[in-house]
This record gives structure tokens, C-alpha cells and sequence, in this order.
């Protein structure tokens, strides 16, 4: 289990052919589109989840964790080897959150 900001969520599970998010991170960042799914697949529930309990809203949440998967791609070939994926990820997702409700904000105003 993750327990971040007071919020526990399920860690993701290794898939049947047991690589690491270490390895998929790695190969990510040479391009690698099916490791980038993998990536997808393993962590978007999380942030999904995570961005939900933050957002309370289904919408945005959904919208967040899209935009994360996005700027992880584009960002790819800046990633750090060896890097953490969960701590990227939601760096990311707190980033991309701070966007979203700055740019609403100004949209109101």
C-alpha cells in the first residue's frame, strides 16, 4: 500500500512478466511505447484514485491524470536513470493539479 498526504492506496502489482518500474522507466525514456504503457496500465488507477480523494471531483481527476501520462512522454528523454516512478508520477500530478485549478481561477476571476 501508498499512503501519501494522509490517503492509502494499493501499490501496483508487478505484471505476469515481472518488470520493474524501474526497467519500464528506463526503457521509457529510449522511447520504448510498450513500456510507456505498462507504465499507463500500472499507474493510472493511482493517480486517478489519488487525485480524486484530492479533487472530489471526477472530472478533474480524470483530466489530471491524463495530462500526467502526456508530460510523462513529452519529459521522457529528461528522466533520470534509476529515477522513482511513484515519485514522479505524482510530482507530476501535483503540478499539473496546480495548473489546472491556477488556470480556473483565472478563468473565474
Amino acid at each position: 500500500m501508498l499512503r501519501m498526504n494522509g490517503i492509502t492506496t494499493q501499490s501496483p502489482t508487478l505484471p505476469p512478466n515481472g518488470r520493474t518500474d524501474t526497467s519500464l522507466l528506463e526503457r521509457v525514456r529510449e522511447g520504448d511505447q510498450r513500456a510507456f504503457e505498462q507504465i499507463y496500465y500500472r499507474w493510472h488507477k493511482p493517480v486517478y484514485g489519488f487525485m480524486l480523494k484530492t479533487t472530489r471531483s471526477t472530472e478533474d481527476a480524470e483530466d489530471i491524470a491524463q495530462e500526467v501520462f502526456i508530460r510523462l512522454w513529452k519529459m521522457r528523454e529528461k528522466i533520470e536513470p534509476g529515477g522513482n516512478i511513484q515519485a514522479l508520477i505524482f510530482v507530476i500530478a501535483r503540478r499539473v493539479a496546480v495548473d489546472l485549478y491556477r488556470r480556473a481561477g483565472r478563468m473565474n476571476a
